[in-house]
């Protein structure tokens, strides 16, 4: 009697080991492939805020070169979205900003300014990005 190859039963624990190992697989792997896409996600609203902030930014620089004594009023805004094109479907707000003198460290703090100021601080965000950016006077 030729003794090669292997028994059936050799062959069904094989098969049954390696379903087990392929199911172990798929359910740590399950979770990478469904966030998978969660980094790009981020990029693009990483991507969002800084151009939002650089249309903002040519903005004012336009407008100070048509008219040095532009007010920076313009950008004290709940919503800049409204009055600059291309801002669509990112959240861009101004606000006056002043800054504290500096203590013995040399440190200077910022301070919600009421009424006028020099500075306005412009905040963009897009779900969880944001960045931050001051135009001056």
């Amino acid at each position: 009697m030729n003794k090669n190859g292997f028994t059936l039963i050799e062959v069904i624990i094989s098969i049954i080991m390696i379903s087990i190992s392929g199911l172990v697989m798929i359910t740590f792997l399950g979770t990478a492939f469904k966030q998978s896409g969660q980094p790009l996600q981020i990029l693009g609203d990483n991507y969002s805020v800084l151009n939002a902030i650089e249309i903002v930014n040519a903005d004012y620089r336009a407008k100070l070169e048509n008219n040095p004594s532009q007010a920076i009023s313009f950008y004290v805004k709940k919503d800049l979205s409204k009055n600059i094109t291309g801002l669509i479907g990112i959240g861009v707000k101004g606000e006056y900003i002043n800054f504290s003198a500096p203590d013995a460290n040399r440190k200077v703090n910022e301070i919600t300014a009421v009424g006028s100021s020099i500075y306005v601080l412009v905040t963009a965000t897009k779900n969880n990005s944001r960045l931050i950016t001051i135009l001056g006077n």
